[in-house]
């Protein structure tokens, strides 16, 4: 499993306890749920969210879950990451 194998890699180079492992999968494994149900704190990404479920496009749930983890860590701003993912819808679209 390709999965298994690239966290694996992610775990041991990051010298991850199984504390911050299972933390970390946990966050993840939230911003999956906010995509997938388009319940996210902002109503702006929530439509967005909502356009991309509809068009069934889970290859980019992983950018996504990067984008809202990059707002949570104060590294971008919700606009910026609306504005990104609003690209993203309309090349999808």
């Amino acid at each position: 499993m390709v999965y298994n194998s690239s966290y694996k890699d992610y775990f041991i180079s990051n010298g991850l306890s199984s504390e911050q492992a299972l933390a970390d999968l946990f966050k993840f494994a939230s911003y999956y749920d906010q995509i997938l149900n388009h319940k996210s704190a902002d109503d702006r990404f929530n439509k967005i969210l909502e356009h991309i479920n509809v068009m069934d496009s889970k290859v980019v749930f992983p950018y996504l879950m990067l984008l809202m983890d990059l707002v949570d860590t104060a590294k971008i701003n919700q606009e910026e990451a609306i504005q990104l993912a609003h690209i993203l819808e309309s090349y999808l679209f």
